[in-house]
């Protein structure tokens, strides 16, 4: 047989190209991904995700560490860490199409700043707000629910719009749904870093999606980052947090 005919003939279907094309449309949110999951086998590799030392090891939410060691850099680690497979699958499939719709609107740059600011913003307040050791994208997920209410007001145009608008209330109305999970039901869930993440979403999302024409896209931009930068900075030192556990620290 004619080797150029015995050849394999690879044929790519429909939901090939969509997939291809929604990888290319949206490379930041499918990297995050792929980043939770590899550097979950590699966490995995070198010890057990469920147990603390493992997860303060591998850059887990740890405010005596921030505070005494000057470990900054676990409130953006925190962000990438999971603490066991569910957590993992959890975070992944319940924030995924939140970041592809989010960096499909915004694009990938402005979606990656949202995101840094959620998570990061997130992790900031949870070192404020608690002393319990903590990982998880769930922060910078609330903060993508918070980016994509904040584009459905810009399309809607005005506040009456908004609040009333059917998908708004569904969203609202799931967000604290699993608020009032965190805080009666489940225990564990870090309710300070889902509000944080949350509230840094809205205002990321509030002044990236400001008109480039618009007046006060400019000191609106500055007021958020002030206020992002003001938040962390509080999350680095005792003196701003509620209930340090070590008074000496104080």
């Amino acid at each position: 047989m004619h080797p150029l005919r015995s050849r394999r003939v690879f044929r790519y279907t429909r939901h090939d190209l969509m997939e291809l094309s929604s990888i290319l449309e949206t490379p930041a949110s499918w990297a995050i991904g792929a980043v939770n999951v590899l550097w979950f086998l590699f966490v995995t590799a070198h010890g057990d995700t469920n147990n603390v030392e493992t997860l303060i090891r591998f850059g887990a939410n740890e405010r005596v560490r921030i505070w005494k060691h000057g470990e900054s850099w676990r409130l953006l680690t925190a962000c990438f860490l999971h603490i066991g497979w569910l957590h993992l699958l959890w975070n992944t499939y319940m924030m995924f199409g939140w970041c592809q719709h989010v960096e499909g609107v915004l694009g990938t740059v402005k979606f990656l700043l949202a995101y840094l600011v959620s998570g990061i913003g997130a992790s900031a307040i949870s070192v404020l707000g608690h002393r319990t050791v903590s990982a998880g994208a769930s922060g910078a997920g609330f903060g993508m629910i918070g980016v994509d209410l904040m584009i459905r007001y810009r399309v809607l145009g005005n506040w009456d719009l908004f609040f009333g608008d059917g998908y708004v209330q569904y969203v609202l109305k799931m967000v604290a749904f699993w608020i009032l999970i965190g805080v009666f039901l489940i225990r564990g869930m870090d309710n300070f870093a889902h509000a944080g993440g949350l509230v840094f979403g809205l205002l990321a999302g509030y002044a990236l999606s400001i008109p480039e024409d618009d007046r006060f896209r400019i000191p609106v931009l500055l007021v958020v980052i002030a206020v992002w930068i003001g938040t962390v900075l509080m999350s680095l030192t005792p003196k701003f947090a509620r209930k340090p556990e070590d008074p000496g620290l104080v």
